[in-house]
């Protein structure tokens, strides 16, 4: 799916091999300006690599252009939703658009189901200006899992998520990491950066863990989110608990 050589980003983010695989979903870690969002920015094509080789579904990214990419991989960026006058209902239609001439009727279909999986009927006549900053993720959300559908863009492999679980509730939080697998389970390749390293450990990711602009190790949650590895790159003692068989980790 994904392979990079030797990649350089803005003379700072630096990976010299790192390979993706169809249906493997990879959470981001690190501390602010690791470089988290400027791998995704560079996967989803809109950052030029200063030297170094991503290969994306056997041909080089750099071929495709932002607009060809964007028939394979969603993008959600950070803050992506704008504020405009749409009501919500109006921007999940606007989401569904390219859908319509495969299936009207299975289109609607997808809408209506990601309205109940993140609970949206009681937005949908609000306006996206009216919305909480959850609230808007949500929305945002919504709009990534209808537009990429693979029922109606079977063609459609990548999810590239900057912060997706940021201002969440912690029910939507699980509601879209389960949606998230449902994907994977699919095909669907998914990268995602998040903060939340208990929700990496609790769901088993595998972890693409940044410090400085440099991988520094990818693996299993529980085998790179270790409490002495994570207090040196956050500077904080931290330490390892079990909840049910779960590992969590705590300041200590």
């Amino acid at each position: 799916m994904i392979e990079i050589t030797d990649l350089e980003v803005r003379n700072y983010l630096v990976i010299e091999q790192l390979q993706i695989g169809r249906g493997q979903m990879v959470a981001l870690c690190g501390a602010n300006g690791a470089g988290k969002s400027t791998l995704l920015e560079t996967l989803a094509g809109y950052i030029a690599p200063s030297r170094g080789a991503i290969q994306f579904l056997g041909q080089p990214i750099a071929s495709y252009g932002v607009a060809e990419l964007s028939q394979y991989r969603s993008w959600l960026a950070q803050q992506s939703q704008q504020r405009v006058y749409l009501c919500v209902n109006e921007q999940l239609q606007l989401a569904a658009q390219s859908l319509f001439g495969h299936s009207r009727p299975l289109a609607y279909q997808v809408i209506d189901e990601i309205i109940e999986q993140l609970s949206l009927s009681a937005l949908l006549k609000r306006r996206l200006v009216e919305l909480s900053g959850g609230e808007l993720q949500r929305v945002s959300l919504a709009s990534i899992f209808i537009g990429s559908d693979l029922r109606l863009k079977p063609e459609h492999c990548l999810l590239l998520l900057d912060e997706p679980l940021s201002a969440l509730d912690p029910q939507f939080q699980h509601a879209v990491i389960h949606l998230l697998q449902d994907r994977c389970k699919q095909g669907q390749s998914i990268l995602l950066s998040l903060h939340d390293l208990n929700l990496a450990t609790f769901y088993a990711m595998d972890v693409l863990l940044l410090h400085q602009g440099r991988h520094k190790i990818m693996g299993p949650a529980q085998q790179v989110l270790t409490a002495p590895r994570l207090a040196e790159l956050f500077g904080v003692s931290m330490a390892q608990i079990n909840i049910n068989g779960h590992t969590q980790l705590i300041l200590a």
